[in-house]
């Protein structure tokens, strides 16, 4: 197995990992300014069988996997017996907050609650939970009035994908289930690393055979 990193993958996931910090610093804005976060140790967002995020958000995330020799352990137990909820997800853990992942988390993450979406006008409103809405109800409802009158931006859902793939061409940006995602890419990864291919294909419709973790 080759030792030799593709300079074009730590490049790719360095710069998504930049993007992500440009995200966590346009939401501790929106945070500060409107004095809205989520609530101490609530994870009712992770306990959604239904999320989905790219390959391309989920990469950092794979990437580190391969790095810290787990590879091979995680994809085989997504192949297997995938949980039915996001493969990070831990109650159990951590009493202030669920994630086992959360520096390299998704963008949809780190943003779900504190992004806006447009609405069949056209008009951004914010995409929030509801324990915030119910919680932070009137702060909640100045930003959206700050949001039609264009007198406000916080990120977009909408752009994360093309975000990405302005980083990396190669990127798969389709929303997928979260623990497929996170199969899929720790796939790419490793065929990377494997075969030292500097422009593999990203897509997972073309696969043929699973490829070797190891």
């Amino acid at each position: 197995m080759s030792t030799h990193t593709s300079p074009s993958i730590d490049k790719t996931v360095a710069d998504i990992r930049s993007f992500y910090q440009q995200i966590d610093q346009a939401i501790q804005q929106l945070q500060t300014s409107s004095k809205i976060s989520c609530l101490a140790g609530c994870d009712h967002c992770c306990r959604n069988p239904h999320i989905e995020v790219s390959i391309a958000e989920i990469l950092p995330t794979a990437y580190q996997i391969y790095r810290n020799g787990h590879a091979e352990d995680v994809y085989q137990q997504l192949m297997k017996d995938p949980p039915t909820l996001c493969y990070f997800y831990d109650s159990k853990v951590n009493p202030r907050g669920s994630c086992q992942n959360y520096q390299d988390r998704p963008a949809l993450c780190r943003m779900f609650g504190f992004a806006a979406v447009r609405d069949k006008n056209g008009r951004q409103r914010i995409s929030t939970c509801r324990p915030i809405k119910q919680v932070h109800a009137e702060a909640i409802a100045a930003i959206e009035a700050r949001l039609h009158s264009e007198d406000m931006e916080i990120p977009l859902l909408s752009h994360i994908q093309l975000r990405l793939q302005a980083i990396d061409a190669r990127l798969d940006t389709k929303p997928r289930p979260i623990n497929e995602a996170l199969r899929l890419a720790i796939q790419w990864i490793a065929i990377l690393f494997d075969y030292d291919q500097s422009v593999p294909d990203p897509h997972p419709e073309h696969e043929k055979e699973q490829p070797r973790i190891v």
